[in-house]
């Protein structure tokens, strides 16, 4: 049937999904490559190599910060504070900019878990592409922040005031991890979504 063979020769001209991971994975390499980030041959990041092109820009944040620079080596690990008895830890919040206001988020209740949820997803941004943003479920939200004797007052706020718009939020939760070394395979899968990997 012709028009059999005609739609069978329009899509071999399609390109293939070859070409389309091909195509994604050098607008990726340019990307990453105008970043700084070096490749090996293979296409895998060049830790060392990138370290070192890393080690030899200016950070006008990170230079500011009391944290190691990249080409140094830390003299010691540990706590940068001793820990206090909780009646010498500052107990008023400091203050806020004119307009907005410290609140504790309790994500057990329904409308304030969506309330934080949309918050994240709609501001939290992983890269300067947009590329990937945050994407974790509210069922997830639930379970990281309220793991057994969590504090309800470290899910913490800001609203702007005029309309109770929650506008950043600061969370901790407690717990104890045991680590153990393993060798572990790692396997990558790529998700495809318009404009790009």
């Amino acid at each position: 049937d012709m028009a059999e063979k005609d739609e069978m020769l329009r899509l071999l001209k399609q390109p293939s999904l070859g070409d389309m991971a091909a195509s994604a994975v050098a607008r990726y390499r340019d990307r990453i490559n105008g970043q700084g980030v070096v490749l090996d041959s293979s296409g895998a990041v060049d830790l060392e190599a990138t370290k070192a092109v890393a080690a030899e820009k200016a950070h006008r944040f990170w230079d500011t910060q009391p944290v190691p620079k990249l080409a140094e080596e830390p003299a010691s690990s540990g706590p940068l504070e001793a820990d206090k008895p909780r009646d010498a830890v500052r107990q008023e919040a400091y203050p806020l900019p004119k307009g907005f206001e410290w609140c504790t988020i309790d994500i057990t209740h329904e409308p304030s878990l969506r309330e934080m949820y949309e918050l994240l997803c709609e501001n939290y941004v992983e890269d300067d592409d947009n590329m990937f943003r945050f994407a974790y479920g509210r069922d997830f939200l639930l379970w990281a922040l309220t793991p057994p004797g969590y504090f309800v007052d470290w899910i913490v706020g800001v609203r702007f005031a005029a309309t109770g718009r929650l506008m950043a939020c600061i969370t901790g939760a407690c717990g104890r991890a045991v680590v153990r070394v393993a060798r572990t395979r790692v396997s990558c899968r790529f998700v495809w979504r318009a404009g790009g990997i």
